[in-house]
This record gives C-alpha cells, structure tokens and sequence, in this order.
C-alpha cells in the first residue's frame, strides 16, 4: 500500500519533469540538416533567404526573434516550437514564420 507522503513525493517529482525536459531541450542548436530545417527552409541569417510580404509585415522585416514560435534564450539564439525548441539564431528565418501576437 502507498502512503500518501509517497505518492505526493513521487507526483512533485512527476510533475516536475516537463519542466526539466524543456530546458534540456533548449540547449543545442537546431542541425542545418534536420528534414524539417531543410523543409521550413531554415536559414541563420534572413538576409540569405527570399521572403515574401506575409499577414501584413514586409519580408524585410521577417526574422525568428520577431516570430510567434520564437522564445528568446540569450542575445543570439532562442528556442524554436516548430524545431522542437531547439535554438535558432534571432536573425534567422523560416517559412513557418509567424508574427507575434500584440
């Protein structure tokens, strides 16, 4: 039988775990030639790649720190949703590109 100290240890300890995932998962960059990179035509530096106007914002002014799937991580690099929060440079674009919501 489970004493109930037991299992609120063990559901803390459960819950705490996304938590510990996410932050691990944010910690490597995104592989240039990961099959979803290549696909969202990921590039490091938006400048490379051809944008298009898109929900109302210039190509020009499309970058991944500026995007909905963006999450900041330091002044360079942020964690992307659509790579599975991996890093991607802030300068960075993709055609997942999504504005922020105000």
């Amino acid at each position: 039988m489970i004493k109930r100290r037991n299992l609120l240890k063990s559901a803390t300890a459960l819950a705490a775990l996304p938590l510990i995932a996410s932050t691990a998962r944010a910690s490597t960059p995104v592989s240039l030639t990961d099959p979803a990179v290549v696909a969202l035509k990921y590039v490091e530096d938006a400048t490379d790649a051809t944008r298009v106007d898109k929900m109302g914002f210039k190509g020009n002014a499309q970058i991944c720190s500026n995007c909905r799937f963006y999450a900041k991580t330091d002044a360079v690099w942020g964690g992307c949703a659509l790579f599975q929060n991996k890093l991607v440079k802030g300068e960075g674009w993709c055609n997942g590109w999504v504005p922020l919501a105000n």
